[in-house]
This record gives C-alpha cells, structure tokens and sequence, in this order.
C-alpha cells in the first residue's frame, strides 16, 4: 500500500526548479493584489445593496401611504354609490307618485266633466221651467203643483254642483302636489347629476392613484430584483475572496513547505472541502462495537467535488486499490507521502509532477486522506489548517 519512488528524495529540487512560479513571491503579492481589489469591489456591492435597500423601504412606505388612500378613496366611492343608489330609488319612487297623480288628475277630470255635464242638464230643465213659470200668476207658484216640481229640481241640481266643486278642489291641490313632485324630481335629479360628477372625480382620482401604485409595485419588483442579482454577485465575490486568499495563505505556506516538508505542520491547505467523518487513531466501531485503528481521515463533501493535492511532489500510485477504491500515492520528498483513496476518477499517472493545488482527481461521496512518512501515518489534522 505505501509505495515510494527511489527519486522520492530529488522531487523537491526538481519541483524548485521546474515550477518556481509557484512559489514566487510576486504571484503572492499579486493575488494579495486580487483580494484587496475584490474587497473593494464586495464593499462597493454592500453599499449598492443598502442604497438599494433604502430605496426599496421609501417606495414600500409610499406605496403604502398610497394605498390607504385607495382604500379611503374606495370607502367614499362605495358610500356614493349607495347614496346614488337611493337617489335613483327615490327618484323611481316620485316619478311613479307624479304619473299616479297624474292619472288621479285625469280622472278627476272626467268625473268633473261629468258632473259639469249633469249640472248643465239640470240647468237647462231649470231654465225652461223657470221661462215657463214666468209667464204664470205668483199665487199658482207659490201654491201650485209645478212649484213643487221646481224645489225638486233645484235640489236636484244642489249635489252635481257640489260634486263639481269639490272635484274642481281636489283637482287643483292634486296638480299642487304634482308640481311639489316634479320639483323634487328636479332636485333629486340634480343631486344626482351632481353626485354622478363628483364620483366620476373620485374614480379618476383613484384610477392615478391605481397607476401610480402600480408603477411603485413595478419599481419596487425592479429593485428586488436588482437586489437580489447583487446579493448573488456579492456572495460570488465573497467566495472569490476566499478562495483567492485561500490560495495566497496557501502559497504562502507552500512557498515554505518547499524548503521543508516538515514546516508545513498545521499550514496545508485540505484535498477537498467537506465534513471530518472519521478521524484518525483509535476509534471506536459505529457497528462492531469494538475499537479499530484509522491510518488516516475521511472528509464527506456535499455532491460531487474536485480533490487537490496537498502539496508538490511526484505521483508514485495511481490506480485501483483493494479497500480504498481508485487511489493515489504522491511522493513529498524526505520520505513524506500523501494517500488519496475512494476517487470517482483519476487525473494523474505515474511519474507525473504534481504542483500544490493540482487537481488529482474528482469524489462524490467521501475521500480517505492519510499523510504519513516512511510509512508511518500522522494526524492529518496536524498538518492540516
């Protein structure tokens, strides 16, 4: 399982000299470079997103202060209608009075041409007895048999009169009330007219409100929007920065590292990103319920990831292995090795230089990282920072 190369102990010569860009303190000093310009670049995008933010709050409070407006505008559009609704009802309910009166006085019309008719009957009779008894002594008048048919007749004509003259009356106060009537209807008319232009204000009024609230919603989807695009672009640049000052604290730690494996204690940058799920040393056996001895460290990482080597050195194993799956064994130099086991897939041969940061391989699910020398495994957590 821990196989070295007999070249083991030039490898770090060999990768001074063929790779000294890596190590090159100008590339340090450029990417210190990168991170402090991507901070400035992350400090301008904050600031954009507050400003952003403070518009967005101003634009939520008009909207809202226009929006009860609308709610107020609607309460007294609401409260017009009604009143309107009763207006046409009370104007319905006097058109229908006025055409019963209407009715009432064409009626009383025909009853009073009626009665009109029977006095002008009676009076005739009367006249022609009158011209009759004239030409008679008073005594036969008084005393005679036609005298009496005259009271008859005169009584007679007593009740048409009255009929007339009352009928006459109640025609006269009926058009008074009529007229009563259509003056209402005039001014309820009116006031309709005049409630139908003050609604008609209040409808156009809220129909700007309306437009204005919906330009503000749109204004304000707009901003979120623009929000939430700098919001992704600033966590971009947030992991940029990490991973660019990763890369210079690793450098920085690899330019070391060069010089002697053994400064790199607690400054190598990890293999992949992920979660400790089992540690090295004496553990205890999650099934077994006994204790088993791990060589080295296993790192779950979320979804599918990239594995790096640790640090520069030469490929000495890169193929399948019993119990580890794909596997590769890089040669540090000094006897130092560094084992990479479950991979999906391979990227590396035999007898190929590797540079700190190289990628070495893909895993999916969970990576086995031993570090040890001379076949002898040490905590990777050590080593690790």
């Amino acid at each position: 399982m821990y196989i070295h190369s007999k070249k083991a102990l030039g490898v770090l010569l060999i990768l001074i000299i063929s790779s000294p860009a890596v190590f090159a303190g100008d590339e340090i000093d450029a990417l210190k470079q990168q991170v402090s310009g991507q901070e400035e670049e992350l400090s301008f995008i904050e600031t954009e997103i507050s400003h952003l933010r403070s518009r967005l709050r101003l634009l939520t409070e008009r909207e809202k202060e226009l929006t009860e407006k609308l709610d107020e505008l609607d309460r007294q559009i609401n409260a017009r209608q009604a009143r309107l609704s009763r207006l046409r009802s009370d104007i319905d309910s006097v058109s229908r009075r006025i055409f019963e009166s209407e009715e009432a006085i064409r009626k009383k019309e025909r009853q009073k041409t009626g009665h009109g008719e029977d006095i002008q009957c009676l009076a005739r009779a009367y006249y022609y007895r009158s011209n009759r008894n004239a030409r008679r002594s008073w005594v036969s008048l008084i005393f005679g048999e036609e005298n009496r048919d005259d009271f008859v007749l005169a009584y007679m004509t007593r009740e048409p009169v009255s009929e007339y003259v009352r009928t006459e009356a109640e025609i006269r106060r009926t058009i008074e009330e009529t007229e009563q009537l259509r003056l209402k209807n005039i001014q309820l008319a009116g006031l309709k007219r005049e409630l139908i232009e003050i609604q008609d204000e209040f409808i156009e009024k809220r129909r700007a409100q309306l437009d204005i609230v919906k330009e503000i919603r749109q204004q304000q989807a707009n901003r979120q929007q623009e929000i939430s695009r700098m919001e992704e672009e600033k966590q971009k640049l947030k992991e940029l920065i990490e991973s660019l000052r990763y890369k210079a604290e690793s450098l920085e730690a690899l330019r070391q590292l060069a010089q002697d494996f053994t400064q790199g204690r607690g400054m190598l940058p990890w293999p992949v990103r992920g979660e400790v799920v089992s540690r090295f040393g004496r553990q205890r056996h999650p099934t077994l319920d006994t204790h088993i001895y791990n060589r080295g460290i296993e790192i779950e990482v979320p979804g599918s990831a990239e594995v790096m080597a640790v640090a520069g050195g030469e490929v000495v194993f890169a193929q399948e292995f019993r119990g580890r799956g794909n596997m590769v064994v890089i040669d540090h130099g000094n006897n130092y090795y560094t084992i990479y086991g479950g991979l999906d897939s391979i990227r590396k041969q035999v007898g190929s230089m590797t540079e700190p940061l190289d990628t070495i391989g893909s895993v999916s699910d969970c990576l086995y990282f031993e570090l040890g020398r001379e076949s002898e495994p040490d905590d990777p957590l050590r080593w690790l920072k």
